[in-house]
């Protein structure tokens, strides 16, 4: 089965938060995606995917670092202070390694580090 991109549709602040409460996996995962996308506040966007990552739903846990992944590739930057220590604790979760990995390869190509190496040293 062939997956197909869907890039989702900008939303403004006040309906992605709306979105962001549902209770509905798939609405905070697609609304997680279009912040990461289109909002211009990477900042907010950054807290909201932190926040995000405690979520009970595994769908939405794993999305979260394909969001960094975006955050660095389209504003050139993120807060390591906020984005490491979440990378980390998603990182002890099995099936979360490769989307945690991704992450630091999008950080390595856009931002021209990992973050932390395999030793745990910011690198």
């Amino acid at each position: 089965m062939m997956s197909i991109y869907d890039d989702p549709e900008p939303l403004d602040r006040a309906v992605a938060e709306e979105r962001l409460a549902s209770a509905d996996p798939d609405v905070v995962t697609e609304t997680l995606v279009s912040m990461s996308l289109h909002a211009t506040d990477w900042r907010w966007v950054q807290a909201q995917c932190a926040e995000a990552a405690s979520h009970p739903a595994l769908q939405v846990r794993s999305i979260v670092p394909i969001c960094f992944g975006h955050l660095a590739r389209i504003h050139g930057t993120i807060d390591w202070n906020v984005v490491e220590p979440v990378l980390a604790r998603l990182g002890t979760e099995p099936r979360l390694a490769g989307q945690v990995e991704s992450a630091r390869d999008d950080f390595e190509v856009f931002l021209g580090r990992r973050g932390r190496n395999d030793l745990g040293r910011v690198g």
